[in-house]
């Protein structure tokens, strides 16, 4: 092999040498036999050969493996396998571990003969591959990687194109679960317990790995005492309980029947309950409160599934799910109120499911009536802008702000669906008392009164558009007074933009109000064309007014 031409390909700046190289590369590929030669260089004075040259000796094999390899003789069959065991244990200990991208090829490469060769031509395929285990961390770590890309294989919806290709896929799972997942749990296990102080990247690779195989693995081998212990005593380890909170949400959010389900997340609840896991804790890392808050946002919605599939009948199982589910709440609204957004934002989707249950179910209690209406209140305060938000040169940060409360005044929306007199009489409380101190009031909680009073448009059942009109007489009295306040106290004299574009939208959102009070019409009329309005000095509000 030309090693010259090869280091040619990474030199586009040569044109003429450049292009004799992608056409030796062409021929490399075309060639029915040049991936011997390849095969060859790459075992040959491995840990001096350069980079490129590896990883262009990979790729011309991994190109045989996709194509001539299916129909190659034992003989060829044979010398791959052999080559590739000896390049996979000189990787495995090398005293300075291959480049990533080294490793990720060779990982991809063995993945691709399993497709082709088990269980027939290489029915020791997985005994061979647990055989390097012995040969210490970056071993484990080359194992995993190979794992992982098996896994693509066979559950990724982008490689299983056809119905051959899913037929094929299912019967090497069926293969695995009747003789390798044993071992293969077995050498999980090990690896965690082996490594888990001394090489904490290869333990959360090997939670990952876990979390993609339990989905069409026996529950049984890793929900169990011996494996729990791990991943309970890993949860407690700032360097891996990340990884472990993210392995037991797979594990939760495996297929099962309803039963079993609340079963196996009651099981682990219980653990770690007990070992004092799930609370949100007093801890700066919100990379793991993210993680945390995701774990308990699956158990809720798992369990909710779990009971939406019963029959909704008074029978000892479905209470029991249902009590299960209430039993969570107070863990809910803990990590709804988390001062960080995207720790909130992540029990959204256990939120709606709550709410939504009880539009099923139908059937409201005094303590459920009290969790939604603190659910209320933490909705209500998560509203507020933190006081970083910068308006003049809005970043990354604000968007994500932006996209975290649109999705809070869905959560809003879908409470005010389930009980809208109790979401009009508390933000009417809330915008009544801070509306009439906006004078003393942090600029957050003004910005606040007024985008709820604009949400009730939205939230608030109204006649033909019309807030003030139709039978309901105290709902037209109670946003009249909302509106009278806001037109009266003085707040469009607010110094804040963020404050004055809420005035002046729900100014023109409930513009029929000043049909049914028309002495406010002029006051209102003269903000709009003043200091407050058009001549803001903010650039936003003007644009604003001169729009509506």
């Amino acid at each position: 092999m030309d090693s010259q031409l090869v280091q040619l390909l990474f030199m586009p700046e040569n044109h003429q040498h450049h292009t004799q190289a992608l056409e030796f590369l062409h021929n490399a590929h075309t060639s029915p036999d040049s991936w011997q030669t390849f095969l060859v260089t790459l075992n040959t004075n491995t840990p001096q050969l350069d980079d490129k040259i590896k990883f262009v000796c990979l790729q011309v094999l991994e190109n045989y493996v996709k194509g001539a390899y299916k129909n190659a003789t034992t003989d060829s069959q044979t010398l791959l396998r052999q080559q590739l065991s000896q390049w996979m244990t000189t990787i495995s200990t090398v005293e300075q571990q291959e480049k990533v991208f080294i490793r990720n090829k060779t990982a991809q490469i063995l993945a691709l003969m399993f497709v082709v060769d088990y269980d027939v031509r290489w029915p020791t395929y997985m005994s061979d591959l647990l055989a390097l285990l012995r040969m210490g961390p970056q071993a484990a770590d080359l194992y995993l990687k190979i794992l992982k890309e098996i896994d693509l294989q066979l559950v990724d919806r982008e490689t299983l194109l056809t119905q051959a290709a899913m037929d094929h896929a299912n019967r090497l799972k069926d293969h695995l679960r009747e003789r390798a997942v044993g071992s293969m749990t077995d050498s999980w296990h090990d690896i965690l317990v082996q490594y888990e102080k001394s090489n904490p990247e290869v333990v959360c690779h090997c939670h990952e790995i876990i979390g993609s195989y339990i989905s069409w693995m026996d529950i049984t081998l890793i929900a169990n005492e011996r494996f729990v212990s791990v991943l309970v005593r890993h949860m407690q380890d700032p360097l891996l309980r990340e990884a472990a909170a993210e392995c037991l949400l797979e594990v939760i959010t495996k297929g099962m029947e309803p039963v079993p389900k609340m079963q196996l997340i009651e099981s682990l609840c219980n653990v770690l309950d007990s070992a004092g896991l799930l609370k949100p804790i007093d801890d700066d890392d919100s990379d793991f409160l993210v993680k945390l808050a995701k774990l308990v946002n699956g158990i809720g919605c798992q369990l909710i599934q779990a009971w939406n599939r019963m029959e909704k009948k008074e029978t000892p199982s479905c209470i029991a799910i249902r009590d299960a589910i209430e039993n969570k709440t107070v863990l809910l609204l803990q990590f709804l109120a988390s001062e960080y957004d995207d720790v909130s934002g992540a029990v959204f989707d256990f939120t709606r499911g709550y709410i939504q249950m009880f539009s099923v179910h139908g059937v409201l209690t005094d303590v459920h009536k009290g969790h939604l209406e603190n659910l209320l209140f933490i909705l209500i305060n998560k509203t507020k802008y933190d006081e970083s938000y910068n308006f003049d040169q809005e970043g990354e940060d604000e968007a994500i702000f932006n996209d975290y409360r649109k999705s809070l005044r869905s959560v809003l929306r879908n409470l005010s669906n389930l009980l809208p007199d109790l979401v009009l009489k508390v933000c009417h409380e809330y915008i009544m008392a801070t509306l009439g101190r906006w004078q003393a009031n942090n600029w957050r909680d003004t910005e606040a009164s007024l985008a709820l009073l604009y949400f009730l448009g939205e939230a608030v059942p109204a006649q033909q558009g019309n807030h003030f009109s139709g039978p309901f007489q105290l709902k037209i009295t109670t946003m009249a007074s909302m509106m009278r306040l806001m037109a009266t106290c003085g707040v469009s004299s607010h110094t804040h933009p963020a404050v004055t574009l809420q005035f002046f939208d729900c100014v023109s959102r409930y513009e029929k109000f000043f049909l049914l009070e028309p002495q406010h019409i002029a006051p209102v009329a003269e903000a709009y064309l003043d200091h407050r309005g058009i001549r803001n000095p903010s650039p936003r509000v003007r644009s604003r007014c001169s729009y509506l």
